[in-house]
């Protein structure tokens, strides 16, 4: 079975270390919202928001699973 590598929002092509470095660029709590506003990501088909809900949260960027909405915090 080949690995899958989720790295970036699909819809605006913009990847999640680029929001997360962004993020901590901020010296505060970022949200999905405020990313939102930034990149636009989160706001299309939304199936970007746990991935980056995880990314600002642990920092982690790069997924190899599908990961739910209901696994955001």
């Amino acid at each position: 079975m080949t690995p899958i590598n989720i790295d970036r929002c699909v819809c605006y092509e913009t990847t999640f270390a680029t929001i997360e470095a962004w993020a901590r660029s901020q010296k505060r709590v970022v949200t999905n919202e405020d990313v939102q506003t930034e990149f636009g990501c989160g706001g299309g088909c939304k199936l970007c928001q746990p991935y980056i809900a995880c990314a600002l949260r642990t920092g982690q960027v790069v997924f190899h699973e599908i990961r739910c909405e209901e696994e955001i915090d």
